[in-house]
């Protein structure tokens, strides 16, 4: 039973994932855009990278009866969540307790689900190169990208601004030169 427990648990945090990163991808003409990451490759690369942790088939050997999640109870929905048949999974154990270990954790030989999922979220969430950090760069060099197409755009103005005013000085200049003729 304290198996089961901690895969709904589980299931419930990778559920909230998946809302939020649905919630963030629901967008219509009136969402604020500066409030959301809809449409962020990096979103979508995180999710689809957590999908396919869980939809692999993780033991290769067909004559086990647990390969995948799905084995076990634990399915995506058409809204694109999990869900737990918790009887499912409780049967699996008490049948095949060594199976389910193995397809969860690994045998040695083989990663398991939980295995998988942390290689998802660590290619996610690394310092060293993961989507978080690249995204993160990316961000600040387009910033600094516009940072200085600002500055550019600022000293090209004061230029202009100096143009105009010299050309001023000089008809006023002119004008009054004529007015004493």
């Amino acid at each position: 039973p304290k198996t089961t427990t901690k895969m709904k648990d589980v299931v419930d945090k990778l559920n909230s994932i998946f809302s939020f990163i649905q919630g963030q991808n629901k967008m219509d003409e009136k969402t604020d855009t500066s409030k959301t990451l809809g449409g962020d490759y990096g979103i979508r690369l995180a999710e689809d990278r957590l999908r396919s942790a869980l939809q692999q088939n993780f033991i290769g050997d067909a004559s086990r009866k647990y390969r995948s999640l799905g084995d076990l109870g634990v399915q995506f929905t058409k809204q694109g969540t999990l869900s737990f048949d918790e009887k499912k999974f409780q049967a699996a154990l008490e049948s095949n307790f060594d199976d389910v270990v193995t397809l969860l954790s690994g045998n040695g030989e083989t990663k398991g689900v939980m295995a998988s999922v942390i290689n998802a979220v660590n290619s996610i969430s690394s310092t060293g190169g993961g989507v978080i950090t690249n995204q993160l760069q990316n961000y600040n060099s387009q910033m600094k990208t516009i940072d200085r197409n600002i500055e550019t755009k600022e000293k090209q103005v004061e230029r202009k601004a100096e143009a105009l005013k010299n050309q001023l000085r000089s008809e006023e200049h002119t004008s009054e030169l004529q007015s004493r003729l």
